[in-house]
């Protein structure tokens, strides 16, 4: 029996591994047979798996990294970053008495026209519907430590990306970049 590899790759050309045809006669695999769809004869170059694949392209392999590089670690984390803040910010905020209060971004914009109206007339009282439909009458006191409790919540969530972020620009490889969590 004579054999020979065969080397697969998927639909993007990436390297998948080889297998081994075999002939009951010795004959030149390469010049008198059409490897099978998704095979090549030709075997992949050299290549780091950990950080490496093959791509066939053309006919010819190429490597490409399978890890990305510094930068492209940094802006997929800087925009992760963004979204985890963004979740928690727009997520809702329990006060001390268990009431949920809404912080997505229309909350928080009525929640100051509300607490803005009470400068034109402080002795109005506000009605303020919570998270879960539970309704809430406000005075202007009451208001205030509302709205003041939603804005402390929402800059120290663009505090915290904030701070985040900064150690991301500050890293010098990707493992560092990736160990930056949100929670």
């Amino acid at each position: 029996m004579f054999e020979c590899k065969m080397y697969k790759f998927d639909r993007q050309g990436f390297f998948q591994g080889e297998d081994v045809t075999y002939s009951d006669r010795d004959i030149d695999f390469v010049r008198d047979y059409r490897p099978p769809d998704g095979y090549t004869w030709t075997p992949p170059p050299e290549y780091d798996p950990d950080t490496e694949i093959p791509q066939l392209v053309n006919g010819e392999w190429r490597i490409v990294l399978t890890k990305p590089t510094l930068e492209e670690a940094k802006a997929a984390k800087l925009a992760e970053l963004a979204e985890a803040r963004w979740r928690e910010e727009t997520g809702g905020l329990t006060l001390p008495d268990g009431t949920v209060i809404k912080t997505d971004r229309e909350s928080q914009a009525l929640l100051t026209g509300a607490a803005f109206s009470l400068y034109v007339d402080p002795t109005s009282k506000i009605e303020w519907k919570a998270a879960g439909g539970k309704w809430l009458d406000l005075d202007s006191r009451q208001l205030l430590t509302i709205a003041m409790a939603v804005r402390e919540h929402v800059q120290n969530c663009f505090s915290r990306e904030r701070a985040l972020s900064e150690k991301v620009r500050a890293c010098e490889s990707v493992e560092e970049v990736e160990g930056i969590v949100w929670q």
